[in-house]
């Protein structure tokens, strides 16, 4: 036995746990995607966004989300 078949079980589905895991991920990021919008300050996606946003607004400044995804304004 394999550790694919002692981890999920003889007769799994690779496909079927693979697709499960890449929905939940889209799930989680579109969430946390949301909760970040609501707030008042801006947040980008990309390091490439978020130093455009800054050289457009002197004074400003990003730093890493707290989520770990993304940029947001300081």
């Amino acid at each position: 036995m394999g550790d694919f078949e002692r981890t999920y079980g003889a007769g799994a589905n690779f496909d079927t746990i693979l697709d499960g895991y890449n929905r939940d991920h889209g799930l989680e990021q579109r969430e946390i995607e949301r909760k970040v919008k609501a707030s008042a300050k801006a947040w980008f996606l990309t390091f490439q966004s978020a130093a455009e946003w800054a050289k457009a607004n002197p004074g400003k400044a990003f730093a890493r989300a707290p989520s770990g995804i993304g940029f947001e304004e300081k």
